[in-house]
């Protein structure tokens, strides 16, 4: 059965914030990243995951109507620290609970009932909260197409691009990269992402480096995951997220060429043409549909694409805006 798309709001830059350390938390919005994870698993330590808890529910009040995404990554199940987490957090100024070790659907199932319960009694739209499941053990890998499935909350996945060293998914299969490029992981996390997008999940966010001061391997990891479907990437460091935010925006030669194939599709059709020659290479209605695919991600992002030439399409292919897409 073919999965619907569950849409969501693009993220390109999600930047980890401690979620004990509020100096930090303070700072974090003037970075400029899409979306803040305030974290209250491993980069708290076990002494001070109440202290956590406490600064973390008070940023996301001061952040209820901030235009950046909002995301907690709380413990995991079977920690003792997951429903203290949850408790703490749930509230207007929440976006999203990121799930680490998620290891199958019952994982998600679970939250999600948590999460409902605490909606209904904390006078929230119930299924407003995300939930951004991490699957980093083996089992978690294997499974990220039930997993997606689990709940019509999950809205954003994991894929391929960066890579940490000894972190929980590479200790979880074994995998030891003999250079900065992480290959031998990149090729676990291609499927992750496919699974997740086959699960109608198309918010792909790629993975990050610890090198934090290695900018060009921030931008390598970034490209890598944009090339095979990522739309955003983790940052770890704040001089990550411009980086990451001009990644995954469309340029103004992304946009100029969308519509010019467009135009050229319009053009064709106009004379009884399914497919055409545009600037030496051949073009028909996918390439429409990839470039008003496009069109419509850079104006979710605020750009001001023009006008774009209009063109008849199926009503199952793509819903096109009249006129200006901004």
């Amino acid at each position: 059965m073919r999965q619907a798309r569950r849409n969501a709001r693009c993220y390109r830059s999600m930047l980890f914030v401690p979620g004990h350390r509020q100096d930090w938390v303070e700072k974090a919005p003037r970075f400029g990243a899409d979306a803040l994870i305030l974290d209250l698993e491993d980069a708290v330590p076990l002494a001070l995951k109440s202290v956590g808890r406490d600064t973390t529910a008070q940023a996301l009040d001061g952040f209820a109507t901030t235009s950046f995404g909002t995301f907690v990554r709380i413990n995991p199940w079977g920690s003792g620290q997951t429903l203290a987490d949850l408790s703490a957090i749930v509230g207007p100024g929440l976006d999203g609970v990121m799930l680490p070790k998620t290891e199958d659907a019952e994982d998600i199932v679970s939250l999600d009932r948590v999460l409902t319960e605490l909606e209904l009694e904390r006078g929230l739209e119930v299924g407003r909260i995300e939930i951004f499941p991490l699957c980093e053990t083996a089992l978690g890998k294997y499974r990220t197409f039930e997993i997606c499935l689990a709940s019509e909350r999950v809205k954003r996945s994991q894929g391929a691009g960066g890579y940490v060293p000894n972190a929980d998914s590479n200790r979880a299969i074994n995998v030891r990269s003999l250079t900065d490029e992480g290959t031998e992981e990149y090729l676990t996390n291609l499927r992750t992402g496919l699974d997740a997008r086959a699960a109608g999940v198309t918010e792909i966010i790629g993975g990050m480096t610890t090198k934090i001061h290695d900018l060009d391997l921030v931008r390598h990891f970034a490209l890598r995951a944009k090339a095979v479907g990522a739309t955003g990437s983790m940052a770890i460091h704040p001089s990550h997220v411009a980086i990451h935010n001009e990644v995954f925006s469309p340029s103004p030669d992304d946009i100029s060429d969308a519509k010019a194939v467009i135009a050229a599709m319009a053009d064709g059709i106009a004379v009884g043409k399914a497919a055409v020659e545009h600037n030496g290479r051949m073009i028909d209605y996918a390439h429409v549909r990839t470039s008003l695919d496009l069109l419509d991600h850079a104006t979710s992002l605020g750009i001001d694409v023009g006008t774009i030439p209009h063109i008849e399409l199926e009503a199952d292919d793509h819903t096109q805006k009249e006129g200006n897409a901004g």
